[in-house]
């Protein structure tokens, strides 16, 4: 049986919502290359996406991961929420986003974060957690959209 499509509730999104600003101002150095590559911060959403099986996420940077230069073949195992990443620096960096997207960003496993910590500085670091909070808020977003289509579908 599948899992459901995560999906917010208005008090959850009311909670999340203030903190968008501040995320999107921390992942945006990587939209120009900076602090984290393209690769990587499509590597980190694509696993995200894949946890909350965004279907609409999924295709926008499903395109947009192979034209940073994902293989087709990683990019469909990260939609289905996998860390099958070939560079050992980059799978740790999507295990840890995978992870804070499955406990719903509540907490962190210290064990991950430490080997996060001794491949990436603390400026990659906060730019890989921004860009899976910022991929959940659209994840979880997008999801609204698609559950009545999902209760059509099962009706």
């Amino acid at each position: 049986m599948a899992t459901a499509r995560p999906v917010w509730d208005l008090d959850s999104f009311a909670a999340v919502a203030p903190k968008l600003p501040r995320h999107f101002r921390r992942v945006l150095p990587s939209l120009v290359g900076l602090s984290i590559g393209h690769r990587l911060r499509e590597q980190v959403m694509l696993g995200v996406a894949g946890v909350n099986q965004a279907p609409y996420c999924k295709a926008v940077h499903g395109v947009v991961g192979r034209l940073s230069g994902i293989p087709g073949s990683e990019v469909e195992r990260l939609k289905s929420g996998e860390a099958a990443v070939a560079d050992p620096d980059a799978k740790v960096a999507v295990e840890y986003a995978i992870d804070l997207a499955r406990r719903n960003f509540i907490g962190r496993d210290p064990d991950l974060y430490t080997e996060l910590a001794q491949s990436y500085s603390a400026a990659e670091r906060d730019a890989i957690e921004a860009s899976a909070h910022v991929m959940n808020f659209f994840n979880r977003a997008s999801n609204l959209l698609v559950a009545p289509l999902d209760k059509l579908a099962h009706s």
